[in-house]
């Protein structure tokens, strides 16, 4: 979390974050403080809850063709954020623009 915030513009930057088990919510709370006190990126974030039940029927829509994903493009995180900003920025993206953190490649 710490090197993404790092990398946002202070100003007009915005981190969003999925929270889970290891989720250091004290980091996440300064960094919404320090937002509000003209010092960062704004920072929102949710929690969520894994549901198999629900995946498993996502997983079947798919399946069945009935819910595609499409993806433009997809970009390293570091090194590919900002040709993302702009595709995104001039609206002509036809599916998802994808930032890859790992690749496991």
């Amino acid at each position: 979390m710490a090197r993404s915030l790092a990398v946002l513009k202070q100003d007009t930057g915005h981190y969003s974050h999925i929270a889970n088990a290891s989720t250091d919510y004290e980091a996440l709370n300064n960094a919404k403080e320090a937002h509000e006190a003209g010092k960062g990126p704004s920072v929102s974030y949710i929690a969520v809850q894994p549901n198999g039940e629900q995946l498993g029927q996502i997983l079947g829509l798919m399946e069945a063709g009935k819910v595609k994903l499409i993806v433009d493009k997809s970009l390293p995180l570091f090194g590919g954020a900002g040709e993302a900003m702009e595709r995104v920025a001039a609206g002509h993206v036809r599916g998802k623009v994808v930032l890859v953190v790992v690749d496991d490649e």
